[in-house]
């Protein structure tokens, strides 16, 4: 896996395109807002692509009577109400891709069932910060480096102010970044939403997709979930032949969880198909952040060995694993 030698670059002109074209990608929005006039008993589609991850949108009727929402593979045809989501004026929902008709599909359309009024609907993509799993702390962070990578690097690269003390400072503050960047890229490798402009922007490169022979993967991981101060959870993962320390399966290039934090009232999923939200990761022993404003509430995760290359030697899904969010530090 590539380390921040290949990722965040090493001399002054590239680092300093980098962290500034990565900081104002972060707080630019996936897509612009997508506004739609629909007439009376029509469906239109509000925007086409492969979105096959658990992207979060915000739908909204801006208009009269009941809007219905969903995912469908045709352009322009009618949501089924029992597969859609019902919106009603003012409501706005934020929902997963996979909420609106599941990963496999690719078009949002919009049903206006009614026969006497026009409708208006509204989609809202989110911020590249929050779709990347950042938390408002890491966003924070990155944008104060390119703050003090800017003030540095103006003093450092200008002959009247450039002396060995600024450009000792613009040095460390190019040393600091490596080292918090890092943890926050390796994250976003294993995003579901990650695109291929997210890996330009961030020097991702694409995983290697040349098949390669290996066997079917006939078991599932061993799953334990603890939670961590601030929100965190630390996620061990065994396989059976390896049952004394975190591994990975040997015939497999790493896992795939699939998870929803339910809260009180909240659905609880009968298995991995129910859950809003996937991720794909390749270290036995990680930690992902749910965020403490999930406190108290619960995770249902559910994991599975995966192939890259050959998703038919896939792995089953295991059984459910539950554990709690918690924004204090653990007894």
């Amino acid at each position: 896996m590539p380390h921040s030698s290949t990722r965040v670059p090493e001399t002054i002109g590239e680092i300093n395109d980098y962290i500034n074209r990565t900081a104002t990608h972060l707080v630019a929005l996936f897509n612009p807002p997508i506004t739609a006039g629909i007439a009376k008993s029509s469906t239109k589609t509000l925007f086409t692509g492969d979105y096959r991850n658990a992207m979060q949108i915000t739908i909204e009727n801006t208009g009269a009577d009941v809007l219905n929402f969903c995912t469908h593979f045709a352009e322009n045809t009618a949501c089924d109400p029992v597969m859609s989501i019902e919106v009603s004026p003012g409501t706005p929902q934020t929902r997963s891709i996979q909420e609106l008709g599941g990963e496999q599909k690719r078009n949002l359309n919009c049903t206006n069932p009614s026969a006497a009024v026009d409708g208006s609907c509204k989609v809202t993509f989110p911020l590249n910060w929050k779709r990347l799993g950042f938390l408002e702390d890491d966003l924070n962070g990155w944008l104060t480096f390119r703050q003090r990578w800017n003030e540095k690097h103006t003093l450092a690269s200008n002959p009247a102010t450039a002396n060995k003390t600024n450009r000792a400072e613009r040095r460390l503050v190019r040393k600091e970044f490596g080292i918090f960047s890092e943890p926050l890229l390796t994250l976003m490798e294993g995003n579901s939403t990650l695109t291929q402009t997210d890996r330009n922007v961030f020097n991702i490169p694409a995983p290697d997709r040349q098949p390669t022979r290996r066997g079917k993967i006939n078991n599932a991981p061993d799953a334990a979930l603890s939670p961590l101060e601030g929100g965190e959870i630390l996620q061990r993962l065994r396989h059976d032949t390896d049952r004394t320390r975190a591994s990975i399966h040997p015939l497999a290039d790493g896992w795939k969880r699939f998870w929803k934090i339910v809260g009180k009232g909240d659905k609880v999923p009968k298995n991995h198909t129910e859950c809003d939200r996937i991720d794909v990761g390749s270290k036995a022993l990680s930690i992902f952040r749910p965020g403490t404003e999930h406190d108290g509430k619960k995770i249902y995760a559910f994991y599975q060995w995966v192939n890259l290359t050959n998703s038919a030697n896939d792995g089953p899904v295991s059984p459910v694993t539950l554990v709690t969010i918690s924004a204090g530090t653990p007894e």
